[in-house]
């Protein structure tokens, strides 16, 4: 496959209409782990749903994930 001139920066993807969409969450950072190195908090974090684990304390809903189920970070 060639790739058209000055493509160093473009991201080629096939044509694949049989490709499912992922759900993901965009939520933002309220505490990090003692370990955790590249999340900090006030980070919008971009997380596939599917890895999230719901919590609840005193009725409020919490999420918390592993920092390598992390997609992206907005800072």
């Amino acid at each position: 496959m060639e790739l058209p001139e000055n493509s160093e920066s473009r991201i080629v993807l096939p044509d694949n209409r049989n490709v499912n969409a992922v759900d993901i969450a965009s939520l933002v950072v309220i505490k990090v782990g003692k370990e955790c190195k590249t999340v900090k908090v006030g980070d919008k974090l971009v997380v596939d749903a599917q890895a999230l684990a719901h919590i609840k304390v005193d009725n409020r809903q919490y999420f918390v994930t592993r920092e390598d189920n992390v997609a992206c970070v907005i800072r």
